[in-house]
């Protein structure tokens, strides 16, 4: 069986929790909104694109306790396929712990990793790597990225790299990127005082024809051949910012699948991520095709 999506990367059981205001050193607060669901980058994004309408599988590593159960069955509730979700005999799923400030959304996350390893280069299910037409990657696993993208890219597909923080070899992992979605974090922690649009041009010479640097709330500006342009935001009230920046990829993927142009998924894909930010947790408010055109159609002109 082929998909639109095959993502490969970290993948966690997030509880998330919701203060009037974040709790200083000493002090005791009541909970004022939790939520639990599956997270990691890739997952998320792979969730968002399912419930946009694509076909999308998994391929990672949980524990088989009790949050790696949950994990996968949160990916089947997003109708993404675990076939090649590997289920490690008495080890521990990695565990997202996620505060949310009720006043503006900003989050703080603590990752507990768990002692699951990733797949190695020669646990990757090859046949699928290599009928499908997009692969995520987080480049987290180093190894285990490079060798998915020279499968995949060596049939035809086409590789698109969520950067969210410095990543190890990243010249490496941009020589086999076609699409290269980097935060503003990536940029900073990876070129420091670079201004973004130069940053952008930098990741662009090493090998991705199309770059997207996400801003947050300040849109983003993004790059695809010798074109280059900028996208807004969708100003909506926040809730929570968890998975807004998975979306946008889910969403983006799904432009791709689409054959859109850059602007317009660009475009799509900042609506998508404003519609999170409307519910606690990373996958809540994941909208279907149907409603994002809604939500655009009745939106404001971004700002």
């Amino acid at each position: 069986m082929s998909f639109d999506v095959v993502g490969s990367g970290l993948c966690a059981w997030d509880t998330i929790l919701l203060f009037n205001r974040f709790p200083g050193p000493n002090e005791k607060w009541v909970v004022s909104g939790r939520a639990t669901s599956g997270g990691g980058p890739v997952p998320t994004a792979l969730a968002i694109f399912s419930r946009l309408g694509g076909s999308a599988a998994f391929s990672g590593a949980v524990g088989d306790d009790q949050e790696g159960l949950k994990i996968r069955c949160d990916l089947s509730h997003y109708g993404v396929d675990t076939s090649h979700l590997l289920m490690r005999p008495d080890r521990c799923s990695p565990c997202a712990y996620i505060w949310v400030d009720k006043r503006n959304g900003d989050r703080t996350v603590a990752l507990d990793p768990g002692d699951v390893h990733p797949p190695d280069a020669t646990e990757l299910p090859e046949e699928l790597l290599r009928s499908t037409p997009l692969l995520l990657i987080d480049g987290r696993h180093t190894a285990a990225c490079l060798r998915a993208a020279e499968i995949c890219r060596s049939a035809g597909g086409k590789v698109v790299l969520d950067a969210g923080s410095p990543r190890a070899d990243i010249d490496t992992l941009l020589s086999l990127t076609d699409h290269a979605i980097v935060s503003h974090d990536f940029i900073t922690g990876t070129y420091g005082d670079y201004d973004i649009a130069d940053a952008i041009s930098q990741i662009a010479a090493h090998g991705p024809s199309s770059v997207v640097a996400t801003l947050g709330e300040k849109g983003g500006i993004w790059k695809e051949s010798n074109d280059i342009g900028r996208y807004d935001s969708f100003q909506v009230d926040v809730v929570d910012t968890t998975g807004a920046g998975d979306a946008f990829h889910g969403a983006y993927l799904y432009g791709l699948k689409r054959g859109w142009p850059m602007e317009r998924r660009c475009r799509f894909a900042a609506a998508v991520a404003a519609m999170i930010c409307t519910k606690l947790g990373g996958r809540t408010a994941a909208p279907t095709y149907d409603e994002v055109g809604v939500f655009m159609s009745k939106s404001a002109a971004p700002s």
